[in-house]
Order: C-alpha cells, then structure tokens, then sequence
C-alpha cells in the first residue's frame, strides 16, 4: 500500500465492520487492515470499501459522518443492500463492477475546465432566520468527484450544504442566491469553461425587505412580501455562449410525462444544452439523500433514464452524456 514500485492498483476491503471504517477515517492504524488503508491514502491508491453491519449500526450519526469523510477524500464506499435489519455487504456483482469501473475510469475530462454549483441557498426574512431547502450538496459534491476523477480542472460554487466537497477543486462558499450567482458569472467570466452543471437548489424567492433585528416571537401573524430572484442558469450563456451548460430540475409527485414536459420546455427557456429531471417526491430521490433517480434529456429529444443509483454513479453516466454530444 506504500510508495513502491511493486505496490498495489487497488485496494478493497470487502467487507468492512463500522470499526474499520472509523479507525480508516481518523488515521487509526492499529490493525493490519488499517494500516495497509492509511498507507494506501497516504500513497493516493484507489480504494473501495464495502460495508457490512447491522442497520442501526450503518444509520448512526458518527458512522455516516466517517462515510462522508472517507468519500471527501476520493476512498469509494458502496451502498450496502439494507435487509433483514442488517445493512448486508453489496452484492459481488455490483462489487466486481466496481472495482472495473475504478481501474478502467477514463481520464476523458483531461485538460477541461468544469464549474459545478451544489447544495442551498438561504435568504434571510430578519437578522437571523431564514428561508431555505433542504439540499445537502451531495449531487453536487458527486459531480465535481466524479470529474475530477476523470481528469477536470473543478470549481465548486457551494451553498450551506452538509456534504464536503472535494479537496481538488476550487471551491467557492456562498450563502445566498445573489452571491452564487455572482460566483457564477465570475467563474464564468474569462471564457475558459467547458462544461457548466448548475446543480443547486439556488432560491426562487427573497423578502422585499429584511431588516436588521430578531423578529418578536409572541406576534401572532408575520406577513412575509417574497420578491423573485434572477435565475443563475439563464445569465450563464450571456456571460459565456460556448460553454456547455447543464441544468437541473426538479419536481414533486408528477407523471413521467408531466415531468419530461417540464423539463424540456425549461431547458429551452434558459438555453441550456442538457437537463437532469427528478421527482424528489419518491423514495430516496433528491434531497438530502445517497441515491437519486433522474432522466438526462439533451436538446435533441434524447432521454436516458437513470434508475435509482448512488449519486456518483449518477454523476459519472451525466459526465459520460455530456462528453459524448460535445464530441460527437
């Protein structure tokens, strides 16, 4: 796992205890297996790690924080199949495809410049609260990995989300609507970027007037004049017409068709050259969640349904889409 000629091409750990994964995520190497990890991290190696435990085990806070630390910094942790109260070691297929798909990545992003815009944004009603969504950055996060990994130079333009960002890109921080969009164009601005994938459930709406104080809490009415914002995804051709540009659009218990409507029409309005549709309603799709099921429509028609999937999987099948209709 250490810096030699001889060393390994990859290391799995399959399966691995909540132990494991939270001695590999604080640098804890008191046992073979950790030690062969912090080396292999320390050496950049690929890593994928399976996990295997009961359910309650996986669903506990710290470990699911020691999960998002180890995939900030690029180790692949696969889905476990939750079943019989046990969160049960991914199937050895899926595994196998896994460990392909991780030795065989393509470096197609090379030499391409990419922004990304992931997680909230607040907008604030008085000196302190706020209205907001509950986006946890996680699409956007798995995007910039998932392009980073394929070779892109990334800039993260990222609201108040609760996933970690890449350590290889740039990342911008911002907090409201009007400062993404700032960020936006000023990543824009040069004429450098490729590819724009505008992720972020940005706001639609402010207060008219905020004012500096904390609101009485014993008022019995507060009466709220929301006001809209710009909408970042239609600056981002004035600013830079060539740049591919993909948004996202989501929508909450419509038809299939209802929602290719939609989006479609939508991606017309603001010129886009791609769009990525989601029902947030359903089961573990959209916010806050590990997993998403979208469609992927181009400006041609075409629609590539992805099933419900981790959102670095769905990351890395949109990077592939948008690569094959900016050179084909």
């Amino acid at each position: 796992g250490g810096v030699h000629p001889d060393r390994a091409d990859l290391i799995l750990v399959a399966p691995s205890t909540a132990n494991t994964i939270g001695k590999a995520a604080w640098a804890i190497d008191d046992t073979p297996v950790t030690t062969l990890l912090t080396t292999a991290i320390g050496a950049g190696i690929p890593i994928i790690i399976a996990p295997a435990m009961h359910a309650s085990m996986y669903e506990h806070p710290i470990v699911l924080e020691n999960i998002r630390k180890l995939e900030s910094i690029g180790v692949e942790v696969l889905m476990p199949r939750m079943e019989e109260g046990k969160a049960k070691i991914p199937g050895t297929e899926e595994i196998v495809q896994s460990v392909v798909n991780k030795l065989t990545v393509e470096r197609d992003y090379e030499g391409m410049k990419v922004v990304v815009t992931g997680g909230p944004c607040r907008e604030y009603l008085d000196g302190f609260r706020y209205i907001s969504n509950p986006s946890s950055g996680k699409m956007g996060v798995a995007i910039a990995e998932a392009a980073l990994s394929r070779g892109a130079e990334v800039t993260l333009v990222f609201g108040p989300g609760t996933a970690v960002p890449p350590s290889g890109a740039k990342v911008v921080k911002v907090e409201t609507t009007e400062e993404m969009l700032d960020a936006v164009v000023e990543s824009l601005k040069d004429g450098d970027k490729d590819v724009a994938i505008l992720s972020a459930a940005a706001a639609d709406y402010k207060p008219a007037d905020r004012k500096m104080v904390k609101t009485p809490s014993g008022i019995e009415h507060w009466t709220v004049d929301l006001r809209p914002l710009p909408k970042i995804i239609e600056q981002v051709k004035k600013v830079d017409p060539d740049v591919f540009l993909v948004g996202f659009k989501a929508e909450y218990d419509i038809t299939e068709k209802e929602l290719l409507r939609r989006a479609t029409k939508r991606m017309g309005e603001a010129d886009m050259d791609m769009i990525v549709a989601n029902d947030v309603s359903k089961d573990q799709v959209g916010f806050g969640t590990d997993t998403n099921e979208v469609f992927i429509i181009d400006r041609g028609g075409e629609v590539t349904h992805v099933p419900l999937s981790s959102k670095r999987e769905v990351a890395d099948k949109l990077l592939t889409k948008v690569k094959e209709k900016m050179t084909g």
